[in-house]
């Protein structure tokens, strides 16, 4: 699915894919490790997992590479609203002992 990008968000990805290229290389090392150091009766099962999880692995590495480009900060004004002093405490309403009901 083609995306159209602005320049700024290009150069972004530009960015972020240099860092990526960088960082993947032990990801795809340990899957061509995985993947030789099985044979066909293991190919499936834990090695298919192995495999996974370092793919796994890559894309969370992609995502923190794109949210460390984030900017935390707010640029809002602080809220006007006043913070609450503490917990209220609980007041009791009834007068007296509660008979029960005779039936």
């Amino acid at each position: 699915m083609p995306t159209t990008l602005t320049p700024e968000q290009e150069t972004q990805a530009q960015q972020i894919v240099t860092k990526l290229k960088e960082q993947a290389n032990d990801h795809f090392l340990a899957i061509a490790r995985t993947l030789v150091a099985t044979d066909e009766r293991t190919l499936f099962g834990q090695t298919e997992f192995d495999i996974r999880d370092q793919v796994l692995k890559l894309v969370g590495t992609a995502y923190s590479l794109h949210l460390s480009q984030k900017k935390t900060a707010t640029a809002a004004p602080p809220s006007t609203a006043p913070s609450a002093a503490g917990p209220l405490h609980s007041t009791v309403t009834a007068r007296g002992n509660r008979k029960a009901s005779e039936a």
